[in-house]
């Protein structure tokens, strides 16, 4: 049977300004066609360019006359031009087709090379994985549901093929295994005046600690985190069933399983593996491998990054606080106030452990507060953790976290430090006091963050429109709860300062807890030794002796 072999790759762009018959020079643009003709490809535009007509009209040069098809330089490599469906560009590599054909495999040793511009980023799509097995080697049992090529001497190749149609089974394997090298780039050019100037994609992960390091990865052996196989995990969550879940965030999914050791896990499985998401993967994986604490998730390990980059957590049965607070469980009423006073308390103390280790953690909310069997906080997901070197005051990053969380200063100038996690636990404590979430969009316009609505009702004295009602009922010392509850608003006022120096660090934060959750300084004592003085007419209103009043 004759194989016809179809090496792709799709090239995607997408032009944000104007034609470059108006961006070039007043010499260049009289020259540019807005769009031109180039053999089978019919009409063709910027960003590319015809090999025989003047310099400077486009980013990539098409020689049009090449038989049978369009030819595309990329770095010293040709490409046949299949065909153009704006904005996608389809492309033949005719030197893998010839090494499939007669089965030499060297260019699984081999890089594309795109050309380097500060105006463009690329985006591979989808990222698909080969597995590289010497042949001696008894391992089909662990690629069961991959596809495997025989072609190359002296090794297999397993992979996982989502083109595979209908056929044989060899020309399924064959052209399944052509298709690994499909990639999608995805182009940018971005208007020359805009007042964000994206530089080129290394740079732009650089600025958010996002850089993937394979040479770094395989000397730290994951840092030092024990390894899974997939396989073992996947046993482990009766194969992902959608009846293990446990929740899902915006990079995966959470599920429940149990190790064949007994062991109660919750595994996270990452929706794609991008470059973002495998950043997020290392990142957690360092972290945690480093860290230990009581009130700090524990990692028992991971799978490679090169298979499906599984996470593998102690298991935490009782939810989130968020849960617990103005989610599913809420009705059952569990938090009492010692309670949430006790998880304010040990969540600042994770805080301060993680500012000590110069962490920043970037996503402190309710949702990444879990309870375990003794409601005992486990403070999770430390995908965007940043580590901040000892002799900085600050790092510069593209603002990340969750909305009704984020330190307006970070998020307005771009300066991250650890009272930005000061920030974000500012509004845990009013999510604590008030059990209301961080965002309602069915309160006012200008009260739809939780933070700002409680700034509002602690300026107005206006605590009974902030504390939830039933942390003052029976069961509990009404007056003393009261008094609490003002110390911890105070605190909070404090945290939620728009100016991140005005707040206190998180020691002084975590001093203060204490002293309030055992029975210390309440309103009327001494001043705070460990907190800064009040830094508005505002803060001294707040601790007035009305705000008791409030509630009575």
């Amino acid at each position: 049977m004759t194989i016809s072999f179809l090496p792709t790759l799709f090239f995607i762009y997408q032009v944000l300004f104007i034609p470059p018959s108006k961006a070039l020079n007043s010499t260049e643009s009289d020259y540019c066609p807005e769009s031109f003709s180039c053999g089978s490809l019919n009409s063709t535009w910027f960003p590319l360019s015809r090999s025989s007509g003047p310099a400077g009209c486009g980013l990539l040069t098409v020689d049009c006359d090449a038989k049978p098809n369009p030819k595309l330089e990329f770095g010293s490599e040709l490409y046949d031009v299949l065909g153009m469906d704006y904005p996608f560009l389809k492309l033949s590599d005719m030197y893998l087709s010839t090494s499939l054909k007669e089965r030499e495999c060297s260019f699984l040793y081999r890089n594309i090379t795109f050309m380097n511009s500060p105006s463009i980023v690329y985006r591979v799509s989808p990222i698909i994985i080969l597995y590289r097995c010497r042949k001696k080697m008894k391992v089909d049992h662990q690629f069961q549901g991959y596809e495997k090529y025989d072609g190359c001497e002296g090794f297999s190749v397993f992979y996982r093929n989502p083109y595979t149609s209908g056929g044989s089974s060899q020309d399924q394997v064959s052209v399944g295994f052509i298709f690994t090298i499909m990639a999608g780039l995805t182009v940018y050019f971005l208007k020359t005046h805009t007042i964000c100037l994206w530089r080129n994609l290394s740079r732009n992960l650089s600025s958010n600690g996002c850089i993937i390091d394979r040479s770094r990865e395989l000397q730290s052996n994951y840092f030092g985190a024990p390894m899974f196989s997939y396989l073992e995990l996947e046993e482990a969550t009766d194969n992902f069933h959608v009846s293990r879940e446990l929740g899902d965030g915006a990079f995966g999914t959470v599920y429940y399983g149990k190790l064949r050791d007994g062991r109660e896990v919750a595994v996270k499985r990452l929706y794609d593996l991008n470059r973002k998401n495998i950043c997020l993967f290392f990142n957690e994986v360092e972290i945690l491998s480093r860290l230990r604490h009581p009130n700090l998730i524990t990692l028992y390990g991971c799978t490679s990054s090169h298979s499906h980059a599984l996470l593998v957590y102690q298991f935490v049965p009782n939810g989130t606080v968020s849960d617990h607070l103005h989610g599913e469980r809420a009705k059952e009423r569990l938090l009492t106030w010692p309670i949430r006073m006790r998880i304010a308390l040990e969540t600042a103390g994770a805080l301060s452990y993680l500012h000590a280790s110069h962490t920043i953690h970037r996503d402190v909310k309710t949702t990444n507060i879990l309870l375990d069997g003794d409601f005992r906080v486990k403070l999770a997901d430390f995908g965007l953790s940043r580590l901040l070197p000892g002799d900085v005051t600050h790092i510069s990053t593209a603002p990340q976290g969750t909305p009704g969380y984020v330190d307006p200063e970070y998020h307005e100038c771009y300066r991250l430090n650890e009272r930005s996690d000061v920030y974000s636990f500012g509004v845990v404590l009013i999510e604590l006091i008030s059990s209301m979430p961080a965002v309602d969009i069915s309160r006012q316009k200008h009260e739809v963050n939780l933070a700002s609505f409680a700034m509002t009702k602690m300026l107005s004295h206006d605590l009974r429109g902030l504390v939830d009602p039933s942390l003052v009922g029976i069961g509990n010392d009404g007056s003393k709860v009261i008094e609490m509850m003002i110390a911890v608003a105070e605190l909070a006022f404090r945290c939620l300062q728009a100016e991140n120096e005005m707040r206190p660090s998180m020691d002084e934060v975590l001093e203060k807890l204490e002293e309030i959750y055992h029975g210390g300084e309440f309103r009327g004592g001494k001043e705070y030794d460990s907190c800064s003085r009040p830094s508005s007419e505002a803060a001294v209103i707040l601790m007035d002796k009305t705000m008791s009043d409030s509630f009575r």
